[in-house]
């Protein structure tokens, strides 16, 4: 548990470390003519990724892709491809899928997420493979990186109250987007 509070601390520490920088880029944005505007690209990419070695081991990567669909409103889809491993009770399997997500600024650190995911669960185990859906719903806070990336802090909820669902409530999860 301390490993995962100064995890969490040292990277809002650093994410602090890039705001300082935005108010100059801004500034610098400013200061060219008045008859150029700087063109920033609508999408964005990014995702999130996990490691946890030992016993249990843990290898989770997610690329997202996102679109801005106006300033205030950011839709995208993500690939999800999870290793996980437990040497005592001699198991292991792979998590794979995909995702659709919106997310809302009403403030400019506010962050709306809405999540549908679908996962195919594989454990040496399981007599079969099989699929599962998670609908995920939560609030975060936003850390601008420049003028398009961010990294955002979220909690989250899964609404699928089924036997199969991965998550439990609630859950954390950083994502950054370039």
């Amino acid at each position: 548990m301390k490993r995962v509070v100064v995890l969490l601390i040292s990277l809002l520490i650093v994410s602090q470390t890039f705001a300082q920088f935005e108010q100059y880029e801004r500034q610098q944005l400013g200061k060219k003519q008045k008859d150029t505007t700087a063109k920033v690209s609508k999408f964005v990419f990014g995702g999130d990724f996990g490691l946890q070695l030992g016993t249990n081991t843990l290898i989770r990567v997610s690329p997202a892709l996102g679109h801005y669909i106006t300033s205030y409103f950011l839709a995208g889809v993500s690939m999800t491809y999870v290793y996980s491993s437990n040497k005592y009770f001699h198991t292991r399997g792979n998590i794979y899928g995909g995702s659709a997500f919106v997310e809302a600024y009403p403030l400019s650190y506010v962050v709306l997420h809405g999540e549908y995911e679908r996962l195919r669960i594989d454990f040496n185990y399981t007599t079969q493979p099989y699929w599962t859906k998670s609908y995920l719903a939560g609030i975060g806070y936003r850390q601008k990186i420049g003028t398009k990336g961010m990294i955002n802090y979220l909690i989250l909820w899964d609404f699928n109250y089924s036997n199969n669902s991965i998550y439990s409530n609630p859950r954390f999860k950083i994502i950054m987007l370039f």
